[in-house]
């Protein structure tokens, strides 16, 4: 009896570790792109999307977007679609994980006036972990109307980082994010110069 006993015991606390090492792997910090209120608006539609390429010196897991954002309440009812691929561009066979929000949802994360600028919180359902030294690219996309009153809006390029949901950058090595889009400004500016169409990497930002 007394070895069954002891058995037992054994058993208990060898199911307790394991338990312990499951919880610590599902309690790996996130970490998200973010954008501040600094940069200009960018509109978010068919026609237009924003997009991220990052590489980084280290791993880590990639939660979402907090994306400083509006749309126009009763105006904008599409879905917006954030999306990471493996490479450098949009590949459909290169999906790693994508995250759909209807426009209902996005006002419920907004969780303020639609039309005023906002932090709004993209959390993929599992966050895919970024290996060192490759690309990945990132999209946010709506099929909203291309009007003023049917997009979405976001901050952008701006202030933008990766960091945890407390503002922490990831520990150590060096992360490098370059925003894709053009601002509504320039967006114009270039179409009265002809150069609409030609992709411009904005600005790069290195976090050690």
């Amino acid at each position: 009896m007394r070895m069954k006993t002891i058995l037992t015991f054994l058993s208990a606390i060898t199911f307790a570790i394991v338990i312990t090492g499951a919880s610590t792997q599902a309690m790996a910090t996130a970490y998200f792109i973010t954008t501040g209120q600094a940069g200009a608006q960018t509109q978010i539609d068919v026609n237009h999307t924003s997009t991220w390429s990052i590489n980084s010196s280290i791993s880590f897991d990639l939660g979402g977007g907090i994306f400083t954002m509006k749309d126009n309440s009763g105006g904008t009812v599409a879905d917006i679609v954030l999306t990471l691929y493996s490479g450098t561009t949009a590949v459909l066979g290169n999906i790693v994980t994508q995250l759909v929000l209807t426009n209902a949802a996005f006002e419920t994360l907004h969780g303020g006036s639609s039309q005023t600028f906002a932090p709004v919180t993209f959390a993929f359902t599992t966050a895919p972990t970024l290996a060192a030294s490759t690309d990945y690219f990132v999209t946010l996309t709506s099929a909203a109307f291309d009007t003023q009153s049917t997009a979405y809006f976001i901050k952008q390029p701006g202030v933008f980082t990766i960091a945890d949901t407390q503002g922490n950058p990831p520990p150590g090595g060096t992360i490098t994010v370059t925003s894709n889009d053009i601002p509504e400004p320039a967006t114009l500016a270039l179409l009265g110069c002809g150069l609409f169409g030609t992709e411009f990497g904005v600005g790069a930002i290195e976090f050690a």
